[in-house]
């Protein structure tokens, strides 16, 4: 769990300097996966983090999918709406992981 919230740490960090790059030209579309773990970003991470392990550690039993769904859950639903807010509004904000549910 230490090595996904640094890396989470650090896909944060990129972001914050670099921005996220997004070119819609190079996306594969016949991939289902992603080749490249340091291309993922901090939410990733952060999933990871918070469920233990990454999605292919699930199937060893490392990793609780219950507890990613919960991430991804209270990301879509609290997270990135009170960013939106907060970025409409330009104040801090405190958001609770508990808030998800």
């Amino acid at each position: 769990m230490t090595f996904t919230v640094g890396c989470a740490a650090v896909a944060a960090l990129d972001t914050t300097i670099f921005d996220e790059n997004f070119d819609p030209d190079e996306i594969d579309l016949n991939l289902t996966d992603n080749r490249d773990i340091e291309g993922n970003d901090a939410a990733f991470f952060a999933a990871c983090a918070y469920a233990n392990g990454t999605v292919w550690e699930n199937i060893s039993g490392k990793s609780d999918s219950a507890k990613r769904l919960e991430f991804w859950s209270w990301w879509l639903n609290v997270a990135v709406p009170n960013a939106w807010e907060a970025m409409e509004e330009d104040e801090k904000i405190d958001i609770l992981l508990s808030e998800a549910s």
